[in-house]
């Protein structure tokens, strides 16, 4: 471990609003903003927060600045905190918005997160049509994002993302076969285990480095 306590403070500029978080990050709140408590890290790790928010980016004062975040931790032995801080914003400027592709392989692992959790939740209930639909409309989704950008652009993200797909398939397809219980025990317990988020070490680490980046919209679960 080679960071303590990491924890993630974002505060939204003016005619900004956090709608929610991704992938089963747990806000709190304090006098300065939203604040997320990450776990320990160990060197090379990553810990990623996808949050969605909501807005009106028509003062062109404020150059399409949507947070202000601080990234604050300890070291093992040491009570100094350490700080990092940067600003997510997008260029409103004339053309298009171009997503940032690490970005939005993170948006998607956080997605998948959701959805297994979701698919799960459908499972134990017996509807093994929606537990498996849920799992396939994600899928669809990175099957788009590999389809559309180019390898050399998501970088280790695209490895990640290829492994999340492999996993999601398996996954729907054990679903759509209606396991039986002593099956479904297992599958189930296999599916909590694993939560691709942390699993997907590889998606931009670079020490203890913040790095801010804008996906894009992003579909309504």
């Amino acid at each position: 471990v080679v960071a303590e306590r990491p924890r993630l403070r974002l505060v939204p500029e003016p005619g900004v609003r956090i709608e929610g978080f991704l992938g089963g990050a747990r806000p709190s709140f304090d006098a300065a903003g939203v604040v997320v408590e990450l776990g320990d890290l160990s060197a090379r790790g990553v810990a990623a927060v996808v949050v969605k928010v909501r807005a009106t980016l028509d003062d062109p004062s404020r150059a399409g600045r949507l947070l202000a975040a601080e990234l604050e931790w300890t070291e093992p032995g040491s009570a100094r905190i350490h700080r990092a801080s940067g600003v997510a914003s997008l260029d409103v400027g004339a053309g298009p918005i171009v997503p940032d592709p690490v970005a939005a392989a993170s948006v998607l692992v956080a997605r998948v997160d959701d959805a297994r959790s979701r698919s799960r939740d459908l499972a134990d209930r017996g509807n093994w049509d929606g537990a498996a639909a849920e799992l396939r409309a994600v899928l669809a989704a990175v099957d788009t994002l590999l389809a559309a950008v180019a390898a050399a652009a998501l970088g280790d993200a695209g490895a990640v993302l290829e492994e999340v797909r492999e996993l999601l398939v398996d996954e729907a397809v054990a679903m759509e076969r209606r396991p039986d219980p002593e099956a479904y025990g297992e599958l189930r317990r296999q599916t909590q285990v694993a939560s691709v988020r942390h699993a997907g070490g590889g998606l931009g680490g670079h020490g203890r480095a913040m790095q801010i980046g804008a996906a894009g919209p992003v579909p309504e679960a």
